[in-house]
């Protein structure tokens, strides 16, 4: 087992022991129909959405400010900015333009 599975293993054991704590029951309960475990799950999945949309946009609002800070520096000294700077750099304008006309 790589350290990846093991380190997914672990957790995965370490949550099963804080949510006997916490629930006082595991997995094994049988007080739970199939559709309430379906909407376990689907509440789970809908949590795990958000916080990827979460993730999602923290990483793409850096990574446009690490876009403009970079194309700020290279027009300060004359180089050359690639094609797929350029491209980030007019999503990351298009963004702040969005979002400055829905505060609107």
């Amino acid at each position: 087992m790589d350290k990846h599975v093991q380190s997914v293993v672990s957790k995965i054991l370490q949550r099963s022991l804080i949510g006997k704590e916490k629930y006082g029951t595991n997995l094994e309960r049988k007080d739970l129909s199939l559709i309430e475990w379906l909407r376990h799950a689907q509440e789970e999945s809908m949590d795990f959405s958000n916080y990827l949309e979460v993730i999602i946009n923290t990483m793409t609002d850096r990574t446009f400010i690490e876009t403009i800070s970079l194309i700020k520096f290279k027009i300060e000294k004359g180089e050359k900015i690639t094609d797929d700077e350029k491209r980030v750099f007019l999503i990351a304008l298009n963004k702040i333009l969005n979002d400055w006309k829905i505060s609107q």
